[in-house]
């Protein structure tokens, strides 16, 4: 039996014009791809040696960010070397520095920047839209939507310059003189991994498909508390209860049954926690106020779900999504990707959702000729970099993904996201 047919699934009503959503009205599980690993592949991309993105005739390369440091006051952009090569593949702080507002500021006297400010703009929406607490519902939809429609519209462009005009639009991004010859019009290079791309996709989808229960009422509101929704969350959970042996213990390791009490007690903390936060606001409340730290207490800003969400309608999700999709066309027509968009006329919402659409499915039953050794190994250890040494040789990353044949123009029709 399909998991759709299951009994408890959860079905939501779609609109018939929501051509840009690619999953089924009834869903059995919902599941989301942990945020913090996609930002940190994002970040770990760049640093591999088989990648070679860019958009337009720009390229997205760290010696962008290099040059900013060489070039520019650190006061500025606040980046040091090791936020740009980090030794830590898992260092998750980097790519929020990497991605902040000053740095995306700093990038706008750097020439032949933008396409790199998209790139990092990319990693910036995903943290604000999975992983900042403070981010309402409406932005986070706005942001999760963006990621979507700028990897859609970079797809697509990819795609149809390869097809039409490959060697003229992808020599400026090689770093030798070596043809297109035995490429076979592959554009897996000058991309993100398949990986990626569809945890993207995923991610998207699931947020907007849970913010639909809710609006039906089929969830409560306190379903859409993304942000408890990545390995960050479980890691501080860890991290907490080792902090509860005292200050004084030497005991670093517990069972599994101490973990369980000490979480126990680690619920009600946060609890009287967040109680006390929410009675903040209340003139003349009785609340039991904990000591906090300087850094902890400026983000007292409680989430504006609640809020929100009692007034979003499915109207309001179309005009958000259409609005992101609008500001990603209107940020790729200053590296003039709209015009082959608009040539190929895949320019408009409906038809260029239709277009990635086809081709995702047309992935699905493509044959796997990769072997053994092409299978991604993208190990999350903790790579040393030479600073000292070239991008190349700082990105060994072994990122497999490239292999895949979800890049090929030549695939077969098949279903991925069936309606």
């Amino acid at each position: 039996m399909p998991l759709t047919d299951h009994a408890n699934a959860f079905e939501v009503s779609i609109p018939a014009n929501w051509t840009w959503f690619f999953l089924r009205q009834r869903q059995l599980i919902l599941c989301f791809q942990d945020p913090t690993h996609i930002c940190t592949k994002l970040r770990n991309h760049l640093l591999s040696s088989k990648a070679t993105l860019g958009i337009g005739k720009q390229r997205i390369s760290l010696d962008i960010l290099s040059k900013l440091i060489a070039n520019t006051n650190k006061l500025i952009h606040g980046l040091v070397k090791s936020d740009v090569y980090p030794r830590d593949r898992q260092n998750f702080a980097s790519c929020e520095k990497i991605s902040s507002d000053d740095v995306q500021l700093a990038l706008e006297v750097i020439p032949d920047s933008q396409a790199m400010r998209l790139y990092l703009k990319l990693i910036r929406s995903i943290i604000t839209a999975y992983i900042d607490k403070a981010t309402s519902i409406n932005n986070r939809l706005y942001h999760a939507w963006f990621s979507v429609f700028l990897c859609r519209m970079w797809w697509a462009w990819l795609l149809v310059k390869a097809k039409y005009d490959f060697d003229e639009t992808f020599v400026c991004y090689s770093n030798n003189n070596a043809s297109s010859q035995g490429q076979t019009k592959s554009i897996r290079q000058f991309f993100i991994t398949n990986i990626l791309f569809q945890s993207i996709e995923i991610n998207a989808h699931q947020l907007t498909y849970l913010t639909l229960l809710v609006v039906e009422e089929k969830l409560p509101i306190e379903a859409l508390q993304i942000f408890l929704f990545n390995s960050q969350t479980c890691e501080s959970t860890f991290r907490s209860t080792r902090a509860m042996s005292g200050a004084f213990s030497s005991i670093v390791n517990f069972s599994v049954m101490q973990f369980l009490n000490r979480a126990q007690k680690l619920s009600i903390l946060h609890a009287i926690k967040s109680e006390s936060e929410v009675n903040s606001s209340v003139v003349n409340s009785a609340s039991l106020v904990f000591p906090k730290y300087r850094k902890e207490s400026s983000k007292l800003t409680s989430s504006a779900t609640v809020s929100t969400t009692c007034l979003l309608t499915k109207n309001d999700i179309q005009r958000i999504v259409s609005s992101a999709f609008h500001d990603v066309f209107e940020l790729l027509s200053t590296l003039d990707v709209d015009n082959a968009l608009k040539e190929n006329n895949i320019h408009t919402l409906k038809n260029l959702s239709s277009f990635i659409l086809n081709e995702m499915n047309a992935m699905t039953n493509t044959i796997d000729d990769s072997t053994p050794e092409d299978t991604e190994s993208d190990s999350e250890s903790d790579a040393i970099f030479d600073y000292h040494d070239s991008i190349n040789e700082e990105g060994n990353e072994t990122d497999n993904d490239y292999d895949s044949t979800i890049y090929e123009l030549n695939d077969v029709t098949g279903d991925i996201f069936p309606g």
